[in-house]
């Protein structure tokens, strides 16, 4: 399927910058128009549903941190990884600003979509011990998802929900983006590319349960990478798991620990530019892996009359399990700091 290649990113931020600009105008909303407890917890998408309607505006700076090699369940040196590549990788930063809007269709369904803007940056090294940094940035994927309330049944102080999750990844991001290094102006590898190129199909279900100041709930979803993008490859099968708990501590501020797994897999064929002996991240038979997360998050709610309904939260997860295919970057952290407006 073909790469879109976009020439209107500016127009783009432009449109979401309008609506923020519509969102921040709006009067304040009153707490019973606000869906129950606004359960959206930062890293998970797609796990409730808006009033009919109702818009909400979202911004999420991510940020993660890699270091070190991994092969399997075992830390590598980087003398081990030089006994196959010319160049090691030794770390890698992302950060990742996250533009997103909602709108309720009715009390079932809730349209979504969000569009990251991506900075990547990769330390490295060769044989001969020279370090050299690339770097890449642009907008990423455009998602777009239908979040579907399957289920709902309320007893007493206990609220149970069950909503399906259907959906796409466009490819609006850069998969040619080239820098500088010691072997000239060259294209990127794979972790430093921006999209997929390809059009891929997403499913999803999330469960909620709710008793009180306590709720628990689990989500599971999965992206497909369907065909070959202009450079001849698919990116692996993605597949995530959360399940999480939380704690109303106050009538405006909730702590949730969640345990976030994941797996991907391997690339299907290859970009033809990369040359897979070179550096590991060139390697399309050395990307896949499977690794879980532990991570906390902090969310507070603000009403006032000046601002109106606004939502924030903090949330941090380190790695508790990673078996990579490597030789590959570790991760080290992430970090998400989001804010949530209706309107």
């Amino acid at each position: 399927m073909p790469y879109i290649r976009l020439k209107t990113d500016k127009r783009l931020v432009g449109f979401f910058l309008f609506l923020l600009s519509i969102a921040l105008c709006q009067p304040p909303q009153s707490e019973a128009e606000m869906p129950a407890r606004q359960r959206a917890e930062s890293g998970i998408m797609g796990d409730h549903t808006m009033m009919p309607g109702k818009w909400m505006f979202t911004y999420s700076h991510y940020f993660m941190n890699m270091a070190g090699n991994r092969d399997g369940n075992s830390n590598l040196s980087r003398a081990e990884v030089h006994e196959d590549f010319a160049v090691a990788p030794t770390s890698m930063s992302m950060r990742m600003n996250m533009f997103g809007l909602m709108y309720g269709v009715n009390k079932k369904l809730t349209l979504m979509g969000g569009v990251p803007h991506i900075r990547n940056s990769m330390d490295l090294q060769t044989r001969k011990g020279a370090r050299f940094s690339t770097r890449s940035a642009g907008l990423g994927d455009l998602l777009l998802r239908a979040v579907w309330k399957a289920y709902e049944k309320k007893q007493g102080h206990k609220t149970s929900q069950a909503h399906l999750n259907i959906g796409a990844s466009l490819p609006t991001g850069s998969i040619d983006k080239r820098d500088e290094t010691p072997m000239g102006r060259v294209r990127l590898p794979y972790p430093m590319q921006l999209g997929s190129g390809t059009i891929d199909p997403l499913l999803g279900v999330h469960y909620t349960e709710l008793r009180g100041n306590w709720g628990w709930g689990a989500h599971t979803q999965a992206l497909f990478r369907v065909g070959k993008n202009d450079e001849g490859y698919r990116l692996g099968h993605d597949y995530r798991f959360n399940l999480w708990l939380k704690r109303q501590l106050k009538p405006n501020l909730v702590a949730v620990t969640r345990l976030a797994g994941k797996a991907w897999r391997d690339i299907s064929g290859r970009d033809k530019r990369l040359n897979p002996a070179l550096v590991p991240t060139a390697r399309a038979d050395l990307r896949a892996g499977e690794q879980a997360d532990l991570v906390f998050n902090l969310r507070w709610k603000s009403d006032s009359p000046q601002f109106g309904m606004n939502h924030f939260s903090v949330e941090a997860g380190v790695p508790v399990y990673q078996r990579l295919d490597g030789p590959q970057l570790k991760s080290r952290y992430y970090s998400i700091v989001s804010w949530r407006r209706m309107f």
